[in-house]
């Protein structure tokens, strides 16, 4: 049985947890490309010959051969239903812009100066540098504990010691 080199206390203080930033539900949905367009219609067409095929891969394949298959022709009618779909999607997003750029958002009534929010990303990136120096503090002990004078753990004692 192999045994682990860190322990979970060292790399729950090293890794770095950052959450997704909320969607905004009034954005609106990218358009499907002309694969996709394609493959609403497959779907049904393909349920209705096979109504006992449950399984999505199957149905995946089957489509992706299907349009491999196809010619520039054949595409054609799904290539220009994308084309109108997109362009309607990029009057939509070009209206939602607008209308984020003429509201103030949540974070521009906030009652911090410009010198905060400043502060605030000098703090994030910040962050790198002081896991950084946690690391190598734990390697350092790691070091010293299995061989006190190796080269390594005298580089690190240097390293860590800095300019003083």
């Amino acid at each position: 049985m192999k045994s682990r080199a860190r322990s979970s206390g060292a790399d729950s203080r090293l890794s770095v947890r950052r959450g997704k930033a909320e969607k905004d539900p009034n954005k609106p949905k990218r358009p499907p490309s002309a694969f996709f367009v394609f493959m609403e219609e497959f779907r049904k067409d393909y349920k209705e010959k096979h109504p006992n095929v449950k399984q999505v891969s199957v149905i995946g394949k089957a489509g992706g051969d299907k349009w491999k298959s196809l010619s520039d022709a054949e595409k054609a009618p799904y290539v220009s239903k994308a084309e109108k779909l997109k362009a309607e999607y990029n009057k939509k997003m070009d209206a939602y812009n607008n209308k984020q750029q003429a509201e103030p958002t949540a974070s521009g009534d906030s009652d911090k100066s410009k010198s905060e929010v400043n502060d605030e990303d000098e703090e994030v990136r910040a962050e790198p540098l002081c896991l950084f120096i946690v690391h190598i503090s734990w390697l350092l002990s790691f070091c010293l504990f299995k061989s006190p004078t190796s080269l390594l753990t005298m580089s690190l004692k240097l390293v860590l010691q800095g300019d003083e």
